[in-house]
């Protein structure tokens, strides 16, 4: 199977450039607030739905796909030499369904700081496992992140990526119990948005 996915360079572009527009455009955009940093100057509804439906949708996608394949999945985990042969796919079909519920449930909002703690353990726990195969010297054609799908060999960048969603997971955590300040946009219990200012 080809591989399909971005090579490192492509990816450090467009890195590159989100930082950019995310740094030095985004505040020419949005009302001015509080001098820095700019993002907490804009309304938190608005920045906690990118990060939620961004995170929840990554992980919702990359159960789906292990959900295609739950055996071929489990034999992505067998090369990792770690696991019994008997337990590979209870193990897969409980990963999957762990991964889908999380997914589910940072889409859905409730409990969202929860929930996105939930995320940032995950992938600090998936980056950590990483670490201990590279440092153990396997060979690893498939890393299994979206199970037998858009396959890539494990690098390290692989769980340096899986920190770096862990970071997002843990601004989405902040997001979502930010308090009450000039300007904020919140959602009551009713579901209602409320704007508080000061004054």
């Amino acid at each position: 199977m080809p591989d399909r996915c971005l090579s490192s360079q492509t990816w450090e572009i467009i890195l590159a450039r989100a930082l950019r527009i995310f740094v030095y455009d985004a505040p020419t955009i949005f009302e001015s607030g509080p001098p820095a940093p700019w993002i907490f100057s804009m309304k938190p509804l608005f920045i906690r739905r990118g990060f939620q439906y961004l995170i929840g949708g990554m992980i919702a996608i990359s159960a789906f796909a292990k959900a295609l394949d739950v055996s071929g999945f489990a034999e992505v985990l067998r090369t990792y030499q770690a696991f019994p042969d008997r337990t590979l796919f209870p193990l897969a079909l409980t990963i999957t369904t762990l991964e889908l519920c999380l997914g589910v449930w940072i889409l859905w909002g409730h409990r969202l700081h929860i929930s996105a703690t939930a995320a940032a353990i995950m992938n600090v726990g998936y980056a950590g496992w990483m670490v201990l195969t590279l440092l153990r010297g396997l060979h690893i054609p498939n890393c299994g992140c979206f199970g037998v799908f858009f396959a890539r060999p494990l690098t390290w960048t692989t769980p340096l990526e899986d920190l770096i969603f862990a970071g997002l997971c843990l601004i989405l955590r902040y997001l979502a119990g930010c308090p009450r300040k000039e300007g904020f946009h919140r959602e009551g219990k009713e579901g209602k948005t409320t704007i508080v200012r000061k004054g």
